[in-house]
């Protein structure tokens, strides 16, 4: 009888690497010469025509090899009736990717080994060939240069499956675990999800490689190539960055608001069927991924459809996305997709989302936003545009929060509050206001003059103390707080566009 080396290959055995179960159970019916079946044998090794222990060792070859095979080299080794025949055939396979003949190790024989076992290891299967479709990969180029993990995510728009995206050279690969199994499959994503991902992965490809489909039931995948179209016209975004305490209804920690804000010219306009009038369809998406792990650790999409105005080449279309978040650092990208043609708009910055702790002063970023001055001089900033450019003599509304106030729903609480705004090289003016804040938290609307100011780059502050003394008692660092907003202040008559 053969060697079990044999069985397997003859390639498993040289690096101690041990195959998946049903193999285990294989090799030990060879060697006690034991009736067995696989529970999956390939159709290209028949039952007829070659013993049991010399199909079974065609199937583990199979089972090594899939990766690296043509149709053509599939079709040889069904073909072979011998042990001799086997082993000339398995040389002959090697011999054709050895990288240096003159040496007495093929490199890439050894590199297919330790893939193969990293694979199994990393990316297991109970199926032949014992990994997944991202093990397959692996097994195909080795490890990737960079990639992307997504876990499975149920919000309002739906369930989202486990996704990763991998990155190679210029070509980027997709998997999702529909079944949310572990095992990944190719990823047949949508095309708004998809090209979510491809800007994750920080690759300008203009070609992507999905792992397409299964061809059998023994789950053997291939590589599909198909052309990735690149986007369209990059549309110019602007997105702007806001962090409140959560609402305990909601779950508590940081309630992360997004504003965004882009040129609706940009947009292709579709004419509604029914109503006959046009209409902008887009798709909106962000994700924030954690740098170090490079896991998106929250993310959304939908779907808007709006009028479009009558003064379109003079509107803009803007948006808020809400998300409940952990303090720390994220990479932000926010993506919005014409559905009506090819342009897209990518935004993608680092953001450090803050803690607001208890029993101290906390402020939350500020968020500066045009003001409508027709009519009264309520503070009213409707749907805000996240901008840091205004024109000279617009008034500026600041809008912002205050936590750690009080200890309970209903309690007052007196606080100072001080605002500068300071251009480079100048001093700053300064403006204090007693305010006085109701539980332990206050709304903050303040509306700032530009008229007196010169065009230039300002830089403006707000600090928060404590006027009633009940946090110095605990900490005097947790009694005050602040932050800052930095700003342009652009000529009235210029026709730069703010």
């Amino acid at each position: 009888m053969r060697a079990v080396g044999s069985c397997v290959g003859l390639l498993l055995v040289l690096a101690g690497v041990t195959c998946g179960p049903d193999i285990r159970e294989l090799n030990l019916a060879v060697r006690e010469g034991l009736p067995y079946r696989p529970p999956i044998v390939h159709p290209a090794f028949p039952d007829d025509g070659a013993p049991d222990s010399l199909r079974l060792a065609l199937q583990a070859t199979w089972n090594d090899l899939e990766a690296l095979l043509s149709p053509a080299d599939l079709e040889a080794l069904g073909r072979l009736k011998s042990w001799a025949a086997l082993d000339g055939w398995q040389s002959a396979f090697w011999a054709q990717r050895d990288p240096v003949p003159t040496t007495p190790e093929n490199e890439r024989r050894l590199e297919h080994v330790r893939r193969l076992a990293e694979a199994r290891r990393r990316f297991a299967s109970p199926k032949p060939p014992y990994y997944d479709a991202r093990g397959r990969l692996l097994v195909l180029g080795g490890e990737p240069d960079g990639a992307l993990i997504g876990e499975a995510d149920v919000s309002e728009e739906g369930y989202q499956p486990p996704v990763e995206v991998w990155r190679m050279d210029d070509r980027l690969f997709a998997f999702q675990s529909f079944s949310n199994s572990g095992l990944f499959t190719p990823s047949g994503m949508d095309a708004s999800r998809e090209g979510l991902f491809l800007a994750l992965s920080g690759s300008q490809a203009t070609m992507a490689e999905m792992l397409a489909r299964a061809e059998d039931a023994s789950d053997r995948t291939q590589l599909e190539r198909y052309e990735y179209q690149p986007p369209g016209p990059r549309v110019p975004i602007a997105v702007s960055a806001d962090f409140y305490r959560a609402p305990e209804e909601r779950g508590g920690g940081i309630l992360l608001r997004l504003y965004y804000a882009f040129p609706g010219e940009g947009l292709a306009a579709l004419v509604d069927s029914v109503a006959g009038d046009r209409r902008w369809q887009f798709r909106e998406a962000c994700a924030l991924v954690d740098p170090r792990e490079r896991r998106i650790r929250a993310s959304s999409s939908r779907d808007w459809e709006l009028p479009v105005p009558a003064w379109r080449e003079q509107s803009s279309i803007t948006g808020l996305i809400e998300r409940c978040v952990s303090p720390g650092d994220y990479l932000l990208t926010v993506q919005v997709l014409d559905r009506g043609g090819p342009a897209e708009a990518i935004h993608q910055d680092s953001l450090r989302v803050p803690t607001f702790p208890p029993d101290s002063l906390a402020i939350s970023d500020l968020s500066l936003f045009r003001v409508d001055t027709g009519g009264d001089q309520q503070l009213q900033p409707g749907r805000p545009a996240p901008s840091r450019r205004f024109r000279q003599g617009e008034a500026i509304a600041l809008v912002c929060e205050i936590y750690g106030l009080g200890q309970g729903p209903g309690r007052e609480h007196r606080f100072a509050l001080r605002t500068a705004i300071q251009a480079r090289g100048r001093a700053s003016a300064a403006t204090t206001l007693s305010q006085l804040g109701h539980g332990d938290r206050a709304e903050i609307s303040l509306v700032l003059d530009t008229g007196e100011l010169d065009p230039g780059d300002y830089r403006l502050s707000v600090e928060v103390l404590d006027e009633e003394r009940r946090l110095w008692s605990i900490d005097p660092a947790r009694a005050r707080a602040g932050r800052g907003r930095v700003f342009t202040v652009l000529p009235a008559t210029t026709g730069e566009s703010p």
